[in-house]
């Protein structure tokens, strides 16, 4: 074992997407990201016992291994990069059913078609002490049926219903920094995003962000109306609204009373 109280494995931005346009293979690009697994698993697997905040791109993090092993004293995690497929993203609600001790936990982990929308928690019930202790909680593309939605929130003071990457990358042209055919960021409705405010009782969130898809204007004021009366105490906003008819003229007062 080791004495390490924080790690963290600091990928190139945008990597997945770099190795993509530089022609790479599936086969390749896979084999790449393994060997980034085979790196660092070793000394992840010996730091359970004292680490308290852990940062790992999501295909070096042996998730499937940490999970047969206690961590007592893990508060912080953060996983970003990307899920190789649908197997590795099942992978995830295993290792996280097994944590109680969880603070702040961030899931940035971006996907290609054949994954889409994939709960971080599963979509059955959760133990009653799987992440209990939750004071920050960021999602990336949430799936609205995910049961993370169903832990205990009451302490939760952060909330981030976001997009990784950024939708708008879709409809830009960055040359190699543009969206690599294949890969999704299927974000919330309006309607999703209410119903998984809603799921949650959160009296002391303070900080929150949405992102999230309306499908013409008047849809989302319900979700509006909803986020300035539910959370008296909210100091940090922040919304990402996006249009299914882009040329759709917003009227940028909300037709309800807030």
């Amino acid at each position: 074992s080791t004495v390490l109280t924080e790690f963290a494995v600091q990928t190139r931005f945008w990597q997945e997407y770099i190795l993509t346009d530089l022609n790479k293979t599936n086969v390749q690009i896979r084999e790449h990201l393994e060997a980034q697994q085979t790196a660092v698993s070793p000394l992840v697997l010996k730091m359970n016992t004292t680490v308290r905040r852990l940062k790992l791109p999501m295909t070096s993090a042996p998730l499937l291994s940490m999970a047969d092993l206690p961590w007592p004293k893990l508060q912080e995690l953060s996983l970003d990069g990307q899920y190789l497929d649908s197997s590795h993203a099942e992978s995830l609600p295993v290792f996280l059913s097994s944590l109680s001790e969880l603070t702040s936990l961030s899931v940035q982990v971006c996907r290609r078609g054949d994954v889409g929308r994939a709960p971080i928690l599963g979509r059955r019930p959760a133990s009653s002490v799987a992440l209990r202790g939750l004071r920050s909680l960021s999602i990336a593309c949430p799936d609205p049926e995910d049961a993370i939605f169903s832990v205990e929130s009451k302490d939760i003071r952060r909330l981030s219903l976001r997009d990784c990457p950024r939708y708008y990358h879709y409809f830009l042209d960055w040359g190699l920094m543009s969206m690599p055919c294949g890969w999704v960021s299927p974000i919330l409705t309006s309607e999703e995003c209410l119903a998984v405010l809603k799921r949650m009782d959160m009296p002391r969130l303070d900080s929150l962000e949405i992102v999230y898809l309306a499908e013409k204007a008047g849809t989302d004021d319900e979700l509006l109306a909803y986020v300035a009366s539910a959370f008296p105490i909210l100091r940090h906003l922040e919304i990402h609204r996006y249009r299914v008819d882009r040329d759709e003229t917003v009227d940028y007062v909300c037709s309800q009373s807030l």
